[in-house]
């Protein structure tokens, strides 16, 4: 076993050598030569590690996506020739594979109409251009497939697989393709195309979506597969309903028991973490808002404790009637509000008003369980005075604004 171990060290270190001399402008053919036994041996893990090994040199992100390309041109032949593991439905891989395959018969039919706009010797076909733009903007829903990865995959591969970096580079080019769906739309937009930009920031569009499509089915999923478990699929198929689907039809959700709510080795499960109750309690004390939720009886269930308040709250209005906590004159607001909630009729009434120099929001709010039930009503009471007043923008960190 050890001995197989140092086989695959060496192989790697030597991948590793091949790929830092062609980042750092070494010339191709004689690094290929040079390291050829060990090129036609790779493997998806192997591309992984060295990845991530050539974040660990410190090499910059940019270097890295600069080469990557060339680099996994060379590895293509070999890399393809491993055998993929089949998946079956419900696997939150298959419906990821199945969006690639999709997206490039999207790409494919969308050539036609750019050779059109490249015939034309410098006078403009309007309707390829018109066509081109509103493909653009089709394609730019497959933001949804890299939210999944970013905020689904990405997070339970770095917990199962040490050498993770090659995500930030991943993430990276996510964020170039976000840039040429935008420069694309401001060069489609001119009074005169100029080709010279669109043909260029097309192409990069082009490259950089066949290259993710590429990367993720033979290289990164492959990896994924044999080191995340059946159970953490399971959950990222799940949560992939909460994001979406694009371009397929979405799956029929698979129904399980839910443990949200539960509380257990003192945490309770909020079905987006768990919280111990100490962290709940000052949590919700330590929101920039009053809370205040009446429960489906209408009777008071619970309220938050904040340092600074705006209406007094004592414990002795726990399990009081709500319509007995307002006077008179209000109360019939109230009761209207929580009718049509009740009915669901609305989902959500909104006062604002001035006391005491301060500019506040109430809000209420109807919630629901997940099969619509009505559960009950929130009071949401907020200071917007600061709020209110911002202008312009703040991106940097200033402890004094």
């Amino acid at each position: 076993m050890s001995e197989i171990s140092n086989h695959i060290e060496i192989r790697r270190k030597a991948l590793l050598a091949f790929c830092c001399g062609m980042i750092e402008g070494g010339k191709g053919i004689d690094l290929i030569n040079e390291y050829q036994t060990f090129i036609e041996k790779v493997t998806p893990e192997d591309t992984v590690v060295v990845v991530d090994w050539l974040m660990n040199k410190g090499y910059s992100i940019e270097a890295i996506k600069a080469n990557i390309g060339k680099i996994l041109n060379v590895f293509y032949k070999y890399l393809v020739l491993h055998v993929r593991k089949k998946l079956t439905k419900n696997h939150f891989l298959y419906y990821m594979i199945l969006e690639n395959y999709h997206l490039k018969d999207k790409l494919n039919k969308m050539r036609p109409y750019i050779q059109a706009i490249n015939k034309k010797n410098g006078i403009q076909d309007i309707q390829a251009i018109d066509i081109v733009r509103k493909e653009l903007k089709e394609l730019q829903k497959f933001e949804i497939h890299y939210q999944k990865k970013e905020n689904i995959f990405f997070p339970y591969f770095e917990s199962h697989f040490p050498e993770y970096k090659c995500l930030s580079v991943m993430w990276s080019i996510h964020d170039d393709i976000r840039k040429h769906f935008k420069d694309l739309d401001e060069i489609l937009m001119a009074v005169n195309l100029d080709l010279k930009k669109f043909n260029k920031s097309i192409a990069d569009l082009f490259f950089a979506m066949h290259a993710i499509i590429f990367r993720e089915d033979f290289i990164l999923y492959p990896v994924a597969l044999k080191y995340v478990p059946e159970k953490a699929w399971a959950k990222m198929h799940k949560q992939s309903f909460e994001i979406g689907f694009v371009f397929i039809e979405p799956p029929i959700p698979i129904q399980d028991v839910s443990e949200i709510g539960t509380l257990k080795d003192g945490f309770v499960d909020m079905e987006t973490g768990k919280l111990s109750v100490e962290q709940l309690v000052q949590l919700m004390n330590h929101l920039p808002f009053d809370m205040t939720f009446v429960d489906h009886n209408d009777e008071v269930a619970y309220f938050s404790n904040p340092k600074d308040r705006f209406f007094t709250r004592s414990k002795a209005i726990i399990g009081r009637k709500v319509n007995n906590c307002h006077p008179p004159e209000s109360v019939h607001v109230v009761e209207e509000i929580i009718t049509s909630f009740r009915k669901g009729e609305k989902d959500k009434a909104s006062f604002w008003l001035s006391i005491k120099g301060k500019f506040l929001l109430i809000q209420y709010f109807a919630v629901r369980a997940n099969t619509g039930i009505y559960l009950g009503t929130l009071e949401v009471s907020q200071d917007i005075t600061e709020v209110k007043n911002l202008e312009g923008e703040q991106r940097l960190l200033d402890w004094n604004a």
